[in-house]
């Protein structure tokens, strides 16, 4: 597609270029028959007469035509131009994506709010589901490819007026670009390699196996992505972290069929969090509930603690009450120990070359940096930062932009050459450190 702007697009008048890649490109235009801006995706004229692309083009179109979803970009029509490409005609998203959003407004300090985070997760399910009914797997979930919407509806989801909201109540956010939509109804699970490093699943970069499992996985990829600007003295931050963990098992065997069931059983353990108020005194004090993560039918449920009652005064109940407590404390203990695990390992092995290590100390203090030290372009390098318990993360770019607020970032390499990423390290003693870790993004050997 030559850089010139169109005029026109069928019988739709072009106002501005809002995005284009290799396939297609989209414009804003007018449809001066109604009066209305809407967005028109024009494919490449490079691959106008290209079968298998044109194709999957159309494809989209007749995809979101069966969609019924409110949180799903609809297709208002599709064309030809003179010239033989083909167009499709969406609804237009005038606010820019989910991804530009939370990096605009992470930079005046602004974090995610539990209600913007399951509003994000609501939209998530209502939208995949709405796929899945029809057969249909989206494989490239990401922040990105969600979309904002000015709407006059409002939201139903209620926050604290003194935050900015990530999705304000006149606004809607919609799930698009479904390019690499695939019918899973057609009878195959094999496809091509397809999806975004980092928020699709393994087995699917792996194999290129498509099974609506792996929308569950990136859906919760996109729930963690957003966590990861939350301060993690956030109380709710843990119980949303638990809920996912299902969802973002390695074994897609092990992930619950929907990401509806990843919403219920986050809303479960919130609710649980709430119902916790302190009670009278009565001498006894009950152990505190582990998160209660709903399961799929293929993983045994975790074990459950028994409810106590007024301890028995006499020594033969305290006896017998004893294996118990002991049991309910061993429970707590191993919840809490995956919970922080998760926590510290919440990402699938990235690609890289000779893994490397840094270890910097301050007053005592040690932070621990691992990471690969070369990154092929177009594959994702993982950094992993250990320091000790309680310690807050900020992960930055080369040109400063914050990566990640937890102990983990991910970076993609985008051409050759010689970058580095940092972390700055607060200590709960408020002792700060920064750890410099450099590495090389190196171009890909002929068949990789």
């Amino acid at each position: 597609m030559t850089g010139t702007l169109p005029t026109t697009i069928g019988s739709y008048r072009v106002v501005r270029r809002i995005g284009q890649g290799g396939f297609a490109s989209v414009f804003e235009c007018v449809d001066d028959r109604l009066d209305a801006n809407v967005a028109v995706k024009l494919l490449a004229d490079n691959h106008a007469f290209d079968a298998e692309v044109r194709s999957r083009f159309l494809s989209e179109g007749r995809v979101l035509r069966q969609v019924d979803s409110r949180n799903v970009i609809q297709v208002h029509d599709v064309g030809t131009t003179d010239t033989g490409q083909p167009y499709l005609v969406l609804e237009l998203a005038n606010k820019g994506d989910l991804h530009s959003r939370v990096h605009s407004l992470s930079q005046t300090g602004w974090e995610p709010s539990v209600d913007d985070v399951l509003n994000v997760l609501a939209t998530l399910s209502d939208a995949v589901g709405a796929l899945h009914r029809k057969k249909v797997v989206h494989r490239d979930l990401t922040p990105g490819n969600l979309l904002i919407k000015s709407s006059d509806e409002l939201s139903t989801v209620e926050v604290n007026s003194e935050q900015r909201r990530l999705v304000e109540p006149n606004e809607r956010l919609l799930v698009a670009d479904l390019g690499l939509a695939k019918n899973v109804g057609a009878g195959t699970e094999l496809s091509i390699l397809a999806g975004t490093p980092g928020f699709s699943a393994p087995e699917q970069l792996r194999h290129g196996k498509v099974t609506k499992k792996v929308d569950v996985y990136a859906g919760a990829k996109i729930v963690e992505w957003l966590l990861g600007f939350a301060s993690d003295q956030s109380p709710w931050k843990s119980r949303i972290l638990a809920g996912l963990q299902p969802a973002l098992a390695t074994d897609p065997n092990q992930r619950p069929d929907s990401l509806n069931v990843v919403q219920v059983s986050i809303n479960d353990l919130l609710a649980m969090s709430s119902s916790q108020s302190p009670q009278p005194s009565t001498g006894v004090h009950p152990p505190p509930q582990p998160p209660q993560v709903k399961w799929s039918s293929s993983t045994p449920p975790p074990p459950t603690e028994t409810q106590l009652v007024k301890q028995p005064s006499d020594s033969s109940a305290i006896k017998r009450w004893l294996p118990m407590l002991l049991s309910a404390v061993v429970v707590v203990a191993i919840v809490v120990g995956f919970v922080t695990l998760r926590e510290q390992d919440t990402q699938p092995e990235s690609v890289g070359e000779n893994l490397g290590r840094i270890v910097q100390v301050e007053n005592g203090s040690q932070v621990t940096v691992t990471g690969p030290e070369r990154i092929p372009v177009d594959r994702t390098g993982r950094f992993v930062a250990a320091a000790p318990e309680g310690s807050e993360f900020v992960w930055r770019t080369s040109d400063g932009v914050v990566m990640s607020r937890t102990g983990v970032a991910e970076l993609r390499g985008a051409e050759p050459g010689r970058l580095r990423v940092e972390v700055e390290v607060t200590f709960p003693s408020e002792e700060q450190v920064v750890v410099v870790y450099p590495f090389e993004v190196i171009a890909q050997e002929n068949g990789e």
